[in-house]
């Protein structure tokens, strides 16, 4: 069959469906409804007036009244709230995996005895609740994923209390903004300006600072920089800050790579751009939306518009972009699952010089499986897709492993506890050279 007319039909069979969806939505009658009238029909033709079995001859003209009731009740009140619904309501932010109140007020059909209307989410991945207080019903909703979303549908099925009658009404209703959830990170900024340079200064550059500050060790700092002579004496475990070295690269490329089970690396990213949105020196980019990013609204849109992506990276053209004004020392956070980004980094990392940092974006490292009574009674709202925990402990160690060939270091950042620990045997090909 030749292409085009493969296309045509399944626009034509597209088309059909909408239509059909669409009578099937102002058809006043339910299954249940269409079967009760049925039924009361043939029982007073054959057993009320041809057996004169006046007992069936109440129960179904009872029936067939009560559907009559309804019948009119259902519509006028469909016309009423498809009148009172608002065209459309404020945009709504809001963060994935969490219930958040909206601005949508569901107009009351009080005057409509028997009827009652049911809200349901028209989008996949969006979930909707009800709470009630003394203020009223207040709505609320929650997404899976984050996302930008032009606008979010709706459907109304206004029906009577006996389930005879129904209609379905369909909304779309507002611009949705669904950042993703940041879960325990916190901005480490030591993770980010530490890539400026080495440990050591440049001899022809100036040091900015020595290395006399002292702060709290955290998880994942370098256990080198540990003041012993403290810990004996305290038993608290501080940290000399090193000192900034001064070279080329006075600038700090942060990039984030989409993908499968990018999740937490777009939290990630995240927190470090509204932490690091004041600083000049940092340029950010993301896949799906070319050049370079700036201010920490731009950058939390274009985060949230690169769910879905599945293409390989974008990361030459970013760099060829960011590094026209100088080098860039190159931060790049990454998917925890494997992908077509995978190779694409690996061939973006091989004709570029220069220290470069992966940080990949997980949730949970310590690879137990889930309960049977969480499997079965809960819906994890965090991991992505329908794969197992083996599944993704697999995944994961395919990509530490490719990431250590390419990258000077790789971290992992947990965003269930907040946790980013370096990759043990990070032998980047700096190190090795």
């Amino acid at each position: 069959m030749p292409l085009s007319l493969r296309s045509s039909m399944r626009a034509l069979i597209s088309r059909l469906q909408r239509d059909l969806q669409r009578v099937r939505d102002l058809f006043p009658l339910t299954a249940r409804g269409v079967l009760i009238a049925a039924i009361a029909g043939v029982a007073l033709r054959d057993l009320a007036y041809g057996a004169l079995d006046f007992v069936v001859l109440v129960f179904g003209y009872a029936a067939l009244l009560l559907i009559a009731l309804c019948l009119p009740l259902t519509v006028l009140g469909s016309f009423y709230l498809a009148r009172r619904l608002p065209q459309s309501v404020e945009p709504l932010r809001i963060v994935a995996g969490r219930f958040l109140p909206s601005d949508f007020r569901q107009p009351n059909l009080r005057y409509f005895p028997l009827v009652e209307v049911e809200v349901l989410m028209d989008e996949a991945g969006f979930e909707r609740r009800e709470v009630r207080s003394d203020e009223g019903v207040r709505e609320e909703i929650r997404a899976r994923h984050r996302g930008l979303h032009d606008a979010v549908g709706r459907q109304f099925r206004v029906r009577d209390a006996f389930g005879l009658t129904e209609i379905t009404l369909r909304r779309r209703l507002g611009e949705v903004f669904v950042l993703p959830d940041p879960g325990r990170y916190e901005p480490s900024l030591d993770l980010i300006s530490a890539t400026l340079g080495d440990e050591h200064s440049e001899p022809f550059g100036a040091p900015e600072g020595d290395r006399i500050d002292l702060r709290r060790y955290h998880p994942g700092d370098p256990a080198r920089f540990i003041h012993w002579k403290i810990y004996a004496r305290t038993g608290e475990l501080m940290l000399r800050s090193p000192e900034i070295a001064v070279q080329r690269a006075d600038r700090i490329a942060l990039y984030l790579v989409a993908g499968p089970g990018d999740e937490a690396a777009s939290a990630l990213a995240l927190t470090l751009v509204k932490a690091l949105s004041h600083d000049e020196r940092i340029v950010f980019g993301v896949d799906g939306t070319p050049g370079l990013i700036h201010g920490a609204e731009r950058a939390a849109r274009a985060i949230a518009s690169s769910r879905g992506y599945e293409g390989p990276t974008e990361l030459s053209r970013f760099l060829d972009e960011a590094e026209q004004e100088g080098p860039v020392a190159l931060v790049v956070l990454t998917p925890q699952r494997t992908g077509a980004w995978l190779d694409s980094l690996e061939a973006a990392l091989r004709a570029r010089h220069g220290a470069a940092r992966a940080i990949i974006g997980v949730d949970g490292m310590n690879g137990r499986p889930r309960s049977f009574l969480r499997r079965v009674f809960f819906r994890d709202m965090e991991l992505e897709g329908q794969a197992s925990t083996r599944d993704l402990a697999r995944e994961l160690d395919e990509v530490e492993r490719r990431l250590r060939a390419q990258f000077t270091e790789v971290f992992i950042a947990d965003r269930a506890n907040g946790s980013i620990v370096r990759s043990p045997s990070t032998h980047g090909r700096r190190e090795a050279a």
